[in-house]
């Protein structure tokens, strides 16, 4: 891959996505009340040529398998996990103490201690925290 904005774009997210996961993990050890587990996730298609194609040039290059889910030829995708984002926020919340907001909105950028929303807000903070998923 060239070192255009998507590779500089995917080399950021893959530090921040093993980052997140080993958190997520000890905060499940110490108590599970987001629903945390990593599982495999399956993708169901009619195609699954044109699946296997499209995970093959995946930039992010995730492990898969063909496998047989719901009596069907699905992809299951690994490293993957899920969580209650709802629950987890107020773990988070009653760990920090309630000394954040909790703002939903589209991020335009992120720069030192300051958050700046699409609809032209700038946040202001001793700490930023922006989470995504899909």
């Amino acid at each position: 891959m060239g070192r255009g904005s998507l590779g500089i774009t995917l080399d950021a997210l893959r530090p921040i996505n093993e980052y997140s996961r080993s958190v997520y993990r000890r905060l499940a050890e110490e108590g599970n009340d987001f629903e945390y587990s990593e599982e495999p996730y399956y993708k169901l298609t009619s195609n699954i040529e044109g699946a296997i194609k499209e995970a093959r040039r995946d930039p992010l290059d995730p492990r898969f398998d063909v496998v047989e889910f719901m009596g069907r030829q699905a992809l299951a995708f690994y490293d993957t996990a899920k969580l209650s984002t709802d629950l987890l926020v107020n773990r988070l919340l009653r760990e920090i103490g309630g000394k954040a907001r909790v703002i939903k909105g589209f991020v335009w950028d992120v720069g030192d201690g300051e958050v700046y929303l699409g609809n032209g807000d700038v946040l202001r903070g001793d700490a930023v925290i922006v989470t995504a998923g899909y």
